[in-house]
């Protein structure tokens, strides 16, 4: 956790210096079961949980793959490096505990159709257009993840990832603000430039 704080802090030091300027954005279908009002949480299905934090993962490398790919901003590139790191170490985890715990589940092993077709229109668009999609993606992915980790940390049936949940949101949420502050430096930069 720290180190994902940390890895935020020094990138949004050498990035970005301005307040946020983010209007909501429209949120990621990640999982049936996500609560659309943090207050009320849902009860999510351990499945329903399973699936939706994996497909998140799986979605993060897959974008920030496509980004390290045809982003000329270093700052996006640095953000991509992270997210395939920090979540591939966060798929890593979950990965271990369902391993431990035998579910009756397997998770899926590949994007469905929803995030494909996302990381589909992120392959068609070039420079400045794709660096705003991207963090757009970004943006509203890891806030379909936030609510997601809180709301199965907060009343989710099993206790391991429960916990995992509520040491994943911390991060996830740093993750998030760090999209939230670059998606504004660049629209910014942009504006200036008009």
């Amino acid at each position: 956790m720290r180190r994902a704080v940390f890895a935020a802090a020094a990138i949004l030091a050498g990035a970005v210096s301005a307040p946020l300027a983010v209007s909501a954005m429209p949120l990621v279908r990640l999982a049936q079961a996500a609560s659309k009002h943090p207050a009320a949480p849902t009860i999510p299905e351990t499945s329903d949980y399973i699936r939706a934090s994996v497909m998140g993962d799986m979605f993060e490398v897959q974008a920030a793959k496509v980004a390290q790919a045809k982003s000329h901003n270093p700052d996006i590139q640095r953000f991509a490096a992270m997210m395939i790191r920090e979540h591939g170490e966060i798929g890593d985890e979950l990965a271990a505990i369902l391993k431990q715990a035998s579910f009756d589940f397997a998770p899926p092993t590949s994007l469905d159709s929803e995030h494909a077709a996302m990381v589909s229109e992120l392959n068609s668009l070039a420079d400045a257009s794709f660096d705003r999609s991207f963090l757009q993606k970004q943006i509203e992915a890891h806030e379909a993840a936030l609510r997601l980790e809180n709301d199965y940390a907060k009343v989710g049936r099993d206790q391991p990832l429960r916990k995992f949940a509520a040491q994943t949101a911390p991060k996830v949420h740093a993750y998030l603000e760090l999209a939230r502050q670059l998606y504004s430096r660049i629209t910014r930069i942009a504006s200036r430039s008009r």
